[in-house]
């Protein structure tokens, strides 16, 4: 079963590729809504839960400090 969720970004200091491209840091791959979108590309990310569940695990643990890390990242992004 395919699993994709989507998380929606309302912090204006955090931007979907730099979500992307702290996640890329670690080799998870995360879409930038600006993949799937241009009208709305701004707002989220998306995610596949249909992965070994130690990659979900992953990305969970590492959620807080990319979060972090993304806040007003402008520099150095590197998309898949």
């Amino acid at each position: 079963m395919d699993i994709d969720i989507v998380l929606q970004i309302d912090d204006e200091e955090i931007t979907p590729e730099a979500i992307s491209s702290c996640y890329a840091e670690h080799k998870i791959l995360v879409r930038q809504g600006s993949y799937h979108t241009k009208k709305f590309g701004n707002k989220f990310v998306k995610v596949s839960l249909s992965v070994p569940k130690e990659w979900v695990d992953e990305f969970i643990n590492l959620f807080p400090s990319i979060i972090s890390k993304s806040k007003n990242k402008t520099r150095n992004i590197q998309l898949y």
